[in-house]
């Protein structure tokens, strides 16, 4: 790695459009504290979107370039990797180009991995980062997506999960990677947030499922959830998009709609991020009844949406959330399993507890800081194997 080197170039391989975008900007932001400026290159819908999150200064230290990506749910190695391959060749001749500190792929799928270990074999001196983020569950189920992951993992190569519990149970399933895998805070930008508690009181009891609505990510039960709370006077909505697999249950919703139980702004398309941000700023709790088995190793954007609007979770015991309270504290309500969550919708339905409410929001403010690039920058640099940064801060706190 050059001496001088000033930059990380960093590159999605798998998103499109505004797909985990909050979460990229966020990536790049969190790289900004790290190097004085980054490139990031990615579906050009996917720039876009990323772009439009960041803020005037960090959005103007970064370089964005337009790569094409395989279709997004395109998974197989042997249609993957052509496309993969000569993206991997054409980041690194960037990071050759502008004498890079280090190349982050901030999503990764088989095709990713093969691709950045020939790279390395190839011939490279940088740190070359790979990030799993919704994917890393296909990893560890499967004894190829493990074996995969010991190949992967080399000198160059570094291997990175969203959060020390979920690296705790990846090494779990994989005791060989131990010492290696390493983890970073999912990292988030929360440009325009509440400030107070005082901002996050909403006018109405409201239970929002917010982001795309799965069944996997249990949007059935919460959908059992509104039509078995007996205070009427509730309200439960989705923010968010209705995803294929839940049409079945498009009957059941529309029910709820006309008894004025449900509002559901679900599209065909993504909400845009004003119009998202604006519902969700208008409910009371978040709530997220995904399931173990398909969330175990996965880290939750949404989670960090509420985060942004303050807004309490109530969320099952998995993983993620159980890191979240440890690390936050009370900061809503870890359930059981979903006999658990439907007494807690029921009893806040009936006895909303405003001061506990407040103080729930003003301990989810307080942690932002834990997820804000300056906190993620310095484990990003220590994943990466870099040294501590040399450059100065300028009087806005940018690196020089």
């Amino acid at each position: 790695m050059p001496e001088d080197a000033k930059t990380i170039v960093l590159f999605e391989p798998v998103c499109v459009d505004g797909e985990h975008a909050p979460f990229n900007a966020g990536l790049i932001a969190s790289a900004l504290e790290v190097a004085p400026s980054a490139v990031f290159a990615a579906e050009p819908g996917h720039v876009c979107a990323v772009r439009d999150l960041m803020s005037g200064t960090d959005g103007a230290r970064v370089q964005w370039r337009d790569i094409g990506v395989p279709p997004r749910h395109q998974y197989a190695l042997h249609e993957r990797f052509p496309i993969e391959w000569r993206n991997v060749r054409e980041i690194a001749r960037m990071a050759d180009e502008t004498r890079a500190r280090a190349i982050v792929a901030s999503s990764a799928t088989s095709a990713t991995l093969v691709a950045a270990r020939i790279r390395a074999r190839l011939g490279t001196r940088r740190p070359f980062g790979i990030v799993f983020h919704s994917l890393l569950d296909q990893f560890v189920r499967s004894r190829r997506g493990r074996v995969m992951l010991r190949w992967g993992n080399s000198t160059q190569i570094r291997l990175v999960v969203l959060g020390e519990r979920l690296r705790q149970d990846v090494v779990a399933a994989i005791p060989e990677l131990d010492s290696t895998l390493r983890a970073i805070t999912h990292p988030y930008v929360f440009t325009e947030a509440p400030r107070s508690s005082s901002q996050v009181e909403p006018s109405r009891l409201t239970f929002a499922f917010i982001g795309n609505a799965t069944l996997s990510k249990g949007f059935d039960d919460f959908l059992s959830l509104a039509e078995q709370t007996a205070n009427c006077d509730s309200q439960f909505e989705l923010i968010g998009q209705l995803r294929e697999d839940c049409s079945p249950l498009q009957a059941r919703l529309k029910k709820q709609i006309e008894a004025g139980r449900f509002v559901s702004t679900a599209a065909n398309e993504r909400l845009a991020t004003g119009q998202y941000r604006a519902r969700l700023s208008a409910i009371s709790y978040a709530v997220f009844p995904y399931r173990r088995l398909d969330y175990q190793y996965v880290a939750s954007g949404a989670a960090l949406d509420a985060l942004w609007a303050a807004k309490p979770l109530i969320a099952l015991r998995i993983p993620v959330f159980e890191e979240l309270f440890d690390r936050l504290g009370d900061v809503g309500h870890l359930c059981t399993d979903l006999d658990h969550m439907r007494a807690v919708v029921n009893e806040l339905s009936e006895n909303p507890q405003p001061a506990r409410y407040r103080a729930q929001s003003d301990a989810l403010i307080r942690g932002r800081r834990l997820f804000e690039p300056r906190a993620v920058g310095e484990e990003l640099r220590i994943a990466l194997g870099l040294a501590a940064n040399s450059a100065t801060r300028g009087p806005d706190g940018t690196l020089s």
